[in-house]
């Protein structure tokens, strides 16, 4: 892989960015997990995209080997400690696993603001990146303060309900996009299933997006991200 200060640029250069979370599901775990990263790896370099892949802390060694430039890896949480913190997670293992940045406040792992700004200070001490996810434009202004480098809006309602944040709630988006600082990348997820999805969001001025169990539990994965990753443009 190249150096994280590479990757770091030309992630929030090249846009759209493109995030897919495995979460802890069945069909992406362990082996399969790996499989699934070399098909974000595949379809990344046919279109000369990055997409960055988010596994199970467990995974992120395995799948930060077969990695490339073209699928930087995050982690899906770090806590803010290192020593006596038995059962943290802590930067500078995920670092040291291979990934070049975490997610932060995902709906299933929420944080108080307080927190936020302790892990994004303890990722950027690491070297690490921030992709942290806000429920509301409220909460996107008050952790955009904090210094992430990316967030991502996602009306908890509609994770994982198949029905996509850029077709429920437009103004909403236009409203995060416009009210984010743009020193900040700002994602959309929730929801999203098919190309109209990514379309939509970019439409509405997103600066990428991010999908997990339409592309985990799909049937032909490597379909359906490429459709995706084409509905995002050249």
């Amino acid at each position: 892989m190249s150096d994280a200060k590479s990757i770091r640029n030309t992630l929030l250069s090249r846009l759209p960015i493109i995030i897919i979370n495995f979460k802890t599901y069945e069909e992406a775990t362990g082996t399969r997990a790996l499989k699934l990263a070399q098909i974000c790896r595949s379809v990344a370099m046919k279109y000369g995209k990055q997409i960055i892949i988010s596994p199970q802390f467990t995974d992120i060694y395995r799948v930060a080997r077969e990695a490339s430039s073209y699928t930087p890896v995050f982690a899906q949480h770090i806590d803010d400690g290192m020593g006596k913190f038995t059962g943290s997670i802590s930067p500078l293992a995920v670092k040291e696993a291979g990934a070049v940045g975490t997610l932060l406040n995902h709906s299933e792992r929420r944080l108080s603001i307080e927190e936020i700004g302790k892990r994004i200070k303890a990722a950027k001490a690491h070297g690490l990146m921030t992709l942290c996810f806000a429920d509301s434009i409220e909460e996107s202004l008050k952790i955009a303060d904090l210094g992430p480098e990316m967030m991502a809006y996602e009306p908890p309602e509609l994770v994982g309900s198949g029905i996509s944040v850029s077709t429920a709630k437009p103004s909403q988006i236009t409203d995060f996009v416009s009210k984010v600082t743009p020193n900040v990348r700002r994602l959309v997820g929730a929801g999203i299933t098919n190309a109209g999805d990514v379309r939509k969001a970019l439409e509405l001025g997103a600066d990428g997006w991010g999908v997990s169990s339409a592309f985990t539990k799909s049937k032909n994965p490597e379909l359906l991200l490429t459709e995706l990753v084409e509905a995002s443009g050249k």
